[in-house]
């Protein structure tokens, strides 16, 4: 197996470090920043593939990220995602989303306040930031990786 340097210790650094490591690999993460101190700590985090081109690869990825998030809130609740049901409001129908078909229980939602007279209800993965930056983190070093604080000046 290769040895993969990853750098930055943001959510997309720690999840390159787990799933590589989970391949085999050596890896040591590299970031200027801590875990907790990059911008992944305070970024809002519900899934949802809003906006995500292209679309024909997004669903797939959508679908897999889905999947591997409801199966993190069902057997690791340390990593602090949990699924919650919530309903996206329309101010004017709106047809049903093009990536319906990665969330499994996606619904027209019937009640609806004033104003919005149509939406899509469906259970979605929210995660906590803080609380799953450590839990990679403690992966990444369960998994025999590392992650130092360096201040790289090239690659």
């Amino acid at each position: 197996m290769a040895r993969v340097t990853v750098v930055g210790a943001g959510v997309v650094g720690l999840s390159c470090a787990v799933r590589l490591l989970e391949a085999g690999h050596r890896v040591d993460v590299l970031a200027r920043e801590r875990p907790l101190e990059t911008t992944s700590a305070a970024a809002a985090a519900i899934w949802y593939p809003y906006l995500a081109e292209p679309r024909e690869r997004v669903l797939g990825w959508g679908a897999t990220s889905y999947a591997v998030f409801a199966e993190l809130a069902r057997d690791q609740p340390a990593a602090g995602i949990v699924l919650r049901r919530g309903t996206e409001a329309f101010r004017e129908p709106a047809p049903r989303p093009w990536w319906a078909d990665a969330v499994p229980d996606l619904t027209s939602s019937d009640r609806m306040p004033a104003g919005f007279p149509a939406g899509w209800s469906f259970t979605a993965p929210v995660i906590e930031m803080p609380i799953y930056l450590r839990w990679l983190t403690g992966r990444v070093e369960e998994l025999g990786g590392t992650v130092t604080r360096l201040t790289l000046t090239a690659l």
